[in-house]
């Protein structure tokens, strides 16, 4: 799982890529995204005809879950745009574009689908629970549909939010699930769902003859799209600026942690001085980008027994070494490094041995070929931390090492290949975890 700060940092990313698709694609995914959500409020509408809302609520979640898996664009979940845009990383014209775009595109596919589910006789059997629901949108108090809809969106962009924390798709759905389940259940007022909504309450209206008092196509934007579409804005926005700065906090705890770690070395006192003045002036520190330096996390991982270490044999460097990776952005620097011995060795149950950083190190890389192109030398800013794993099976990452194994320490020394790695790094390591393993 990701941590807050490691998944606003990627919203960074894909907020940006979002923002910068071409129009053309961006109202084919937003009609797709407005279909979605129709179609799950079509289905929600029978739930709740025939087992109430809270059967509604068990059966919306699809929208979304729709939205999120099949790659379209919906406006509510895209007011997270004001995380690149806080973190200058995207203007107001390109998120105001976006979110432009993508609305109109929702109220095409929306109301597609609303005009063929009536067309199609549908709703034959509950058209006056159609008609019945969009009236009583529309028949909203202004402030009350505003309110309604901050509350909903702030949900919405929670159930997005953890959906990006989560790593499988099993994990998506069940992040998300919750929040949508709890929004329909509490009457909270979606705008992208209410372009499905109104518009098949007012062409049931007419289809079947039902009366429906203050139901029209000017009040379904005056008295319902407009005040829950600025209550969407900023339900949303209150979850982007949550995001950023949970990103910032990360940020600022790394600094906290270097300057708080106490050096068991010259070494670790040096290096510790030139990754303080280094973060000082890099704002890209964190990014590989920086082709001078940047900064890493790496893992000593004790076995369950704890008489044993993990080590991988590194295709790169040829030589059973640490597991380790790029920050590329994330600031939570543990969640990195907890990250990279996952996806490194298979190892899931892990959790510190110590609080905070273990060690600490400047690491030199020479100049490398990675996927065709060339890498120049440059100088890895590490933080390590000791782990424990409370399970024991392993497996290889083919495309970064070819070997995963358990050794003792000295095993762990004598089957390295680095001799400076042995003498100023895994020798340290050794020494300072002897205190937390058993013999």
């Amino acid at each position: 799982m990701y941590s807050p700060a490691e998944v606003a940092r990627r919203y960074v990313e894909t907020g940006k890529s979002k923002a910068a698709l071409p129009v053309g694609r961006m109202l084919l995914l937003g009609m797709l995204a407005g279909a979605f959500i129709a179609l799950a409020g079509g289905s929600a509408t029978f739930a709740v005809s025939y087992g109430g809302r809270l059967a509604g609520a068990a059966v919306f979640p699809a929208g979304l879950a729709m939205v999120l898996l099949a790659g379209s664009e919906l406006f509510t979940g895209n007011c997270l745009l004001v995380i690149p845009l806080l973190e200058r990383q995207l203007t107001w014209g390109r998120m105001l574009r976006s979110w432009g775009v993508v609305y109109l595109a929702n109220v095409l596919g929306a109301g597609l689908v609303a005009a063929l589910t009536v067309a199609a006789g549908t709703f034959d059997g509950v058209y006056e629970s159609v008609v019945a629901t969009a009236a009583a949108k529309a028949g909203l108090p202004f402030l009350t549909a505003l309110l309604r809809g901050v509350l909903c969106n702030f949900l919405v962009c929670i159930a997005v939010w953890m959906s990006l924390a989560a790593q499988s798709v099993p994990g998506k759905l069940a992040a998300m699930y919750l929040p949508i389940f709890t929004f329909v259940l509490c009457g909270f007022e979606h705008s992208v769902a209410n372009m499905f909504y109104l518009p098949a309450g007012i062409l049931a209206a007419g289809r079947y003859g039902v009366a429906a008092e203050g139901l029209g196509w000017a009040s379904m934007w005056t008295g319902n799209l407009l005040p829950v579409t600025l209550g969407n804005i900023l339900g949303g926005c209150l979850v982007g600026v949550a995001g950023v700065s949970a990103k910032g906090a990360a940020s600022m705890s790394i600094l906290e942690d270097i300057r708080a770690f106490v050096p068991g070395c010259e070494q670790e006192q040096r290096d510790r001085e030139a990754m303080l003045r280094f973060l000082a002036v890099h704002e890209d520190a964190f990014l590989r980008t920086n082709l001078t330096a940047h900064m890493t996390a790496s893992a000593w991982v004790l076995s369950r027994d704890r008489r044993r270490v993990v080590m991988v044999y590194h295709n790169l460097y040829r030589s059973w070494s640490w597991t380790g990776g790029h920050a590329d952005g994330g600031r939570d620097l543990l969640a990195v490094a907890m990250r990279e011995v996952t996806e490194e060795t298979g190892l899931r149950r892990l959790a510190p041995v110590t609080e905070g950083i273990f060690s600490l190190e400047c690491l030199t890389v020479d100049g490398h070929e990675k996927r065709g192109e060339y890498v120049p030398s440059h100088i890895h800013m590490n933080v390590t931390y000791l782990l424990a794993a409370e399970d024991d099976a392993l497996r290889e990452k083919p495309d970064e090492n070819s070997g995963v194994a358990w050794f003792t320490p000295e095993e762990a020394l004598a089957a390295s290949t680095e001799p400076w790695m042995v003498q100023r790094v895994y020798r340290k390591l050794a020494d300072r975890a002897a205190a937390y393993m058993k013999t």
